[in-house]
């Protein structure tokens, strides 16, 4: 999506996770007895030839073996095994919950000769790496923030201008002032420089997520925009924001 110039909302990411893959050599770290990669490789593909197209079928007959198995209470008790703090990571939690009680199901079969427990475990360590890649927060909220940092980052120098020196030159397609208290730069956003740096969210859920991260530090009373007087302007009601650079919205 990416690569198409498109963005990935929260839906996106929930129903396609992404899980990083950080180890040294991935499935290589484990050689399982093996002598060397190379070895585990070969054994790789001579038994995905040999059991290819079988397992499947075997695991629906099992299912269908189970007659009046209660399912759905089993999956219950694995969702417990993965804790969330919030409605999409509970969406991905139940996800990772259904491919364990698979496991534990192919390997009670005797299709998987794992122990019992290791399908669990797996998806349980699968799932602890996606929620630290992941992040805290509201997936929307995040990318939200991150897009605003990047246009910062994109036009911070070149499409915002001195507030409090009105004779610098106006930048070509200004997106608002700045400034400088402390050490510490405040953006003044027009309002349609926000909505193009919010990206393709709507505006008042780029606004929550300002308000959320505590980046508006100053507003109208009962408003997230301040009115504010610009020389040679006049009065315009601008978003004053403060991005903080140690928000986690990786």
């Amino acid at each position: 999506m990416q690569e198409s110039g498109k963005q990935a909302k929260a839906g996106h990411l929930m129903r396609l996770l992404n899980i990083p893959v950080a180890r040294r050599f991935g499935v290589f770290d484990e050689l399982h007895q093996f002598s060397d990669g190379r070895a585990l490789s070969d054994h790789f593909r001579t038994q995905c030839a040999k059991h290819f197209g079988h397992a499947g079928v075997r695991f629906v007959e099992y299912l269908i073996q189970q007659g009046d198995a209660d399912f759905a209470n089993v999956l219950s008790h694995l969702e417990t095994q993965f804790p969330c703090p919030d409605n999409q990571t509970a969406r991905a939690a139940s996800k990772f919950a259904l491919y364990a009680m698979a496991g534990e199901l192919a390997i009670e079969a005797g299709i998987l000769p794992w122990p019992l427990g290791s399908a669990l475990a797996a998806c349980q360590a699968m799932y602890q790496q996606w929620t630290l890649a992941r992040g805290s927060g509201l997936t929307e909220h995040r990318q939200i923030l991150q897009n605003v940092s990047d246009f910062l980052l994109k036009h911070g120098d070149s499409k915002f201008t001195d507030k409090m020196n009105p004779q610098e030159k106006p930048r070509a397609d200004r997106s608002g002032w700045y400034v400088d208290r402390a050490g510490e730069r405040i953006y003044l956003f027009t309002s349609a420089a926000l909505r193009e740096a919010g990206g393709n969210f709507d505006f008042n859920r780029v606004l929550d997520a300002l308000e959320t991260a505590q980046w508006i530090v100053e507003h109208d009373k009962g408003k997230r925009s301040k009115k504010t007087a610009i020389s040679g302007v006049g009065k315009l009601n601008l978003y004053w924001l403060q991005p903080n650079a140690d928000e986690d919205h990786a």
